[in-house]
């Protein structure tokens, strides 16, 4: 048992080969109590271990799990209240459980049609990411955005920058065996951009194969808008997928930074149709759009990205959530 007023964390250690199931019941008090009860374990586990620790957080779920130093919990092994690489020493760093999960945002400078910012795609992914970590600050570790990302079939458009589709694919491998390098275990890209999928899932699979007697070692990449169904939760949305500087992206926009958007209400939508779907399929950007964009940009509004920047956020948060509590091998079933 422990009060909601105090803000304090729940951490729980799973068995290797045991599970734990959790309850958490509020009073509906100003100063709630949490009951924990433990609602069933399997046979044969090993022993369930539990700590409390002081945990500093403005928001998120009252309900986490600890990471911790070499020697006790993070923010007061190192004082630091939030692991953001960018802001860490490289003792700060290196005082770090190899077991923290290293999220490393990746995304693109690549044109985003007449009406948004070329940079769309690194704004949007920090912006999903940096809600998610308010749920983890000193259980996960984050990169600064890699905004270099696999953008060659928007170069017919001014403004795009793009890594030949080999090198950035080497780029990512690097960029993961540098933290494997340092001892870590959990290497997770989170991606903001289509055309780095294909080389974000075949850089993950050479690591695993180049490790491969790792067992310890966890190796992900997760396209944010993929974690969740933004049209089951959003009102009013007239897309039913991502598209490109459409709907979905220029109401985030218009959520995050509406003066960098331009006259999006007067931009023509751009069905996303493919006859060759699902079959893989080479195109360009000019092959689909005159324009650079696919979809419904006039639909976007700021209400919208909100919604959808949430949604988005509680999608990874729990993606995140799994990784942390992720078992080297036996029952790596985790909760949701």
């Amino acid at each position: 048992i422990f009060r909601k007023a105090d803000r304090r964390g729940l951490g729980i250690g799973f068995g290797q080969h045991g599970r734990l199931f959790l309850s958490v019941d509020w009073a509906t008090t100003d100063n709630a109590t949490a009951k924990i009860f433990v609602l069933g374990r399997e046979k044969n586990a090993k022993p369930v271990q539990l700590w409390f620790n002081r945990f500093p957080y403005d928001e998120g779920p009252d309900f986490q799990a600890n990471s911790v130093c070499k020697e006790g919990p993070v923010c007061e092994r190192i004082g630091v209240e939030t692991l953001k690489l960018a802001t860490l020493t490289s003792p700060e760093i290196a005082a770090l459980n190899r077991e923290t999960p290293v999220v490393i945002p990746i995304a693109a400078l690549e044109q985003h049609g007449s009406h948004l910012p070329d940079f769309t795609d690194s704004l949007l992914v920090v912006e999903v990411v940096r809600r998610a970590h308010e749920h983890f600050r000193s259980q996960i570790l984050v990169l600064p955005v890699m905004w270099l990302g696999n953008s060659h079939h928007h170069m017919d458009f001014a403004g795009t920058m793009s890594a030949e589709p080999r090198v950035y694919l080497d780029l990512l491998c690097g960029i993961a065996q540098n933290w494997i390098d340092h001892g870590f275990q959990r290497i997770i890209f989170v991606n903001g951009h289509g055309g780095n999928d294909v080389p974000g899932r075949q850089a993950i699979f050479e690591l695993r194969q180049r490790f491969r007697e790792r067992e310890n070692l966890l190796l992900l990449m997760a396209t944010y808008w993929t974690l969740a169904e933004p049209t089951t939760t959003v009102e009013g949305l007239t897309q039913s997928a991502m598209g490109h500087a459409g709907e979905w992206e220029t109401s985030m926009i218009l959520r995050l930074a509406p003066d960098l958007v331009k006259n999006h209400n007067q931009v023509s939508p751009v069905e996303a149709n493919d006859q060759f779907a699902p079959a893989a399929h080479g195109w360009t950007m000019p092959d689909r759009s005159p324009n650079g964009h696919i979809g419904y940009p006039a639909d976007a509004t700021a209400e919208k990205g909100e919604a959808m920047l949430q949604c988005f956020a509680e999608g990874l948060t729990s993606f995140l959530w799994r990784a942390l509590n992720w078992e080297p091998s036996g029952d790596q079933d985790c909760p949701q």
